[in-house]
């Protein structure tokens, strides 16, 4: 999965990402001052951002696709409500997909360079 020194772990995975930044998260939310610490360890406070940044736009990806997969349409519900229900599931994920799609380009380049998985964010957008 990674090594831990120095700041120079390499992850295979985007899920691994995720678990190591919730154990990152637990381990130093004790702490007054994270960045502090980080630099005591020799960690690079802009790869714990993108470590960051990742893990996030990545749940938040998963979080729009769950939605979009659990609509279910009632048929015995009014035909307002229901498009209404469906034009603000519509915009939500257009919204979310713009997001990611704008910061892609910048967040790939960086991303590669703390040598941390881009395969979701460029197979999971399609545009």
């Amino acid at each position: 999965m990674l090594n831990q020194r120095s700041g120079g772990s390499a992850f295979t995975d985007i899920e691994d990402v995720v678990l190591f930044v919730k154990w990152l998260n637990d381990d130093l939310s004790y702490l007054v001052d994270e960045r502090a610490v980080l630099k005591h360890f020799d960690w690079p406070e802009q790869k714990v951002d993108a470590l960051h940044e990742a893990a996030f736009g990545y749940f938040y990806l998963k979080k729009l696709e769950s939605e979009a997969s659990s609509f279910r349409y009632d048929p015995r519900q009014p035909c307002g409500p229901a498009l209404k229900k469906m034009q603000a599931l519509l915009e939500k994920l257009e919204h979310g997909v713009n997001n990611i799609s704008r910061m892609r380009e910048a967040a790939t380049n960086r991303y590669k360079v703390f040598q941390i998985p881009v395969h979701w964010m460029l197979c999971k957008i399609k545009i």
